[in-house]
């Protein structure tokens, strides 16, 4: 799924438990960055005792996992180590 529908789906989700941001998103342009930005913050406000549905929590996995792979994570044990007695 593309990212962008992905984070418009969360966005539905939480708001759907949180009506009461619903006015305020509505002004958030619709910018894959700004859209990023309020999902964000929406799950930040999110109170865990409001109920999400499991399909939720398997499209925030779906989208974390994609901007995981994004940043290339590096495995520290594959850098070379260290030459002793060279400042960094």
């Amino acid at each position: 799924m593309e990212k962008e529908t992905c984070v418009e789906q969360l966005i539905s989700y939480l708001l759907d438990v949180l009506p009461e941001y619903r006015a305020e998103a509505e002004t958030v342009p619709m910018d894959a960055p700004a859209r990023r930005y309020l999902l964000r913050c929406l799950m930040n406000v999110w109170d865990p005792r409001r109920k999400l549905p499991e399909a939720y929590f398997a499209l925030e996995q779906q989208l974390l996992s994609a901007e995981t792979q994004e940043k290339a994570p590096v495995d520290a044990l594959a850098l070379p180590e260290k030459e002793p007695g060279i400042a960094l």
